[in-house]
């Protein structure tokens, strides 16, 4: 019997991706629309994505300031002081990006940060230049929160989908490791699939790298091999 040729990674990113909208689609039609998410005024519609398509699972904080809401899965925490693994949406007009947040309680570490991901036999790692240091003596931790390059893509498409997913943020001499839990997996999925209805691409490509311009001077990290 001839043996199956491995698929490239375009193909499992094809694969995934449909994957998803169709786990996504299954999770928002068990979900009322929210009061706040009602349908944009006729001047504020963009091409593509109706905030009224949000499932009721994801919260919106908007920054009035600034202009931008954010939407973030309700299983999220606020704060810091405890270990989390999350995605969570900006918006701003028609413009849409996705930000990846992993935190850790305790004292940040020192030197440059390193975040190795493992989501069954898949391994990646990538830099975490900035960490921020939680100022709370209550909730006293750290995390990187950053934006999602396109090359991370296939990377949370296998840890949402992954039996058994874990991350870890090195930095000096110590690291913490944490277990991506199911319900941070099915979070992630849920993201996910806000993003695309939103009108966010789900391929390796560069058009959502300037969505914010306040992060667009940021250095990239692409992922390599761990």
């Amino acid at each position: 019997m001839a043996q199956q040729k491995p698929r490239s990674p375009e193909t499992e990113m094809k694969i995934l991706t449909r994957r998803l909208i169709f786990l996504w689609a299954g999770a928002a039609a068990l979900a009322a629309v929210p009061a706040w998410a009602q349908e944009p005024p006729a001047a504020e519609k963009c091409p593509r994505g109706a905030v009224s398509e949000i499932p009721e699972s994801l919260r919106a904080v908007q920054d009035e300031t600034a202009g931008t809401t954010f939407y973030r899965h309700q299983s999220s925490p606020a704060a810091a002081g405890g270990e989390a693994f999350f995605l969570y949406i900006g918006k701003k007009a028609c413009d849409v990006w996705l930000r990846l947040r992993v935190q850790f309680p305790g004292p940040r570490p020192a030197g440059t940060g390193r975040i190795r991901i493992k989501a069954d036999d898949k391994s990646y790692a990538f830099g975490a230049r900035r960490l921020t240091q939680s100022d709370e003596a209550k909730a006293l931790g750290y995390w990187y929160d950053e934006l999602v390059e396109p090359d991370h893509l296939l990377m949370l498409f296998k840890v949402a989908g992954a039996t058994r997913a874990t991350v870890r943020l090195e930095g000096g001499s110590r690291s913490n490791e944490h277990i991506v839990t199911d319900s941070e997996k099915q979070a992630l999925t849920i993201v996910l699939g806000a993003y695309h209805s939103l009108g966010g691409k789900l391929t390796q490509d560069t058009s959502c790298l300037t969505c914010d311009p306040a992060l667009a001077e940021l250095p990239s990290d692409a992922v390599e091999p761990a």
